[in-house]
């Protein structure tokens, strides 16, 4: 009987199972969910405060984003980024459990071909090397993990962008925004010239 390389085997069984769609939606997600969180630190100083009347409570937009993600999105008004969160939920959850059930399937291959017993062999594989079915067997495993540890960022980055949002809901914008370049001088009385000429940019917001 003839079989294939170890090598062969191994990138039969172990196939990439991650789109490219999966990480761009995390990596959009995470990109507007850390420019909200720099905004705040860098502006958090220009934030009005009112302190008899709150008109919009971080505290509950935490919650609600903490309860059931994207409510606190919706409570701020950024519709737009609900979609993203539960594309990025989704796309976890999705292949969380593709790659368990494939990893439940290598896992029971391998076990019955190390029981001792040659009556449990799962015929399914039987082309394929006890090294190639523990190989994706640790493969599914890996991607499985992963799909988790990925899902919980998408979630607490779903919680912090909610929060941000909220505390920068009442920010005061300046709508006038304006230029001015005006020529300018050093100009001394007692020796009567001027030390420098130059042009002065001034920016108003």
């Amino acid at each position: 009987m003839c079989y294939q390389s170890k090598n062969a085997q191994t990138e039969n069984i172990s196939k990439t199972t991650f789109p490219k769609g999966y990480y761009v939606v995390c990596f959009v997600f995470a990109m507007f969910a850390f420019s909200s969180t720099s905004f705040s630190q860098a502006d958090s100083s220009k934030v009005k405060k009112d302190t008899t009347v709150v008109t919009h409570s971080p505290a509950r937009a935490t919650l609600m984003s903490t309860v059931l993600p994207g409510l606190g999105q919706f409570y701020n008004k950024k519709y737009w980024k609900i979609p993203i969160v539960y594309a990025g939920l989704g796309l976890t959850v999705y292949f969380a459990i593709t790659n368990y059930q494939q990893y439940s399937i290598y896992k029971d291959a391998y076990r019955l071909r190390t029981d001792g017993d040659t009556t449990t062999i799962d015929n399914r594989f039987s082309r394929y090397s006890d090294a190639s079915v523990l190989s994706a067997k640790n493969y599914y495993q890996r991607n499985y993990e992963l799909s988790c540890i990925i899902g919980v960022l998408v979630y607490l980055l779903n919680i912090i962008d909610a929060s941000v949002d909220a505390n920068l809901f009442d920010f005061n914008i300046n709508e006038d925004i304006s230029m001015n370049i005006s020529p300018t001088s050093n100009y001394s009385l007692l020796s009567q010239k001027a030390s420098y000429t130059g042009i002065k940019f001034s920016l108003k917001f």
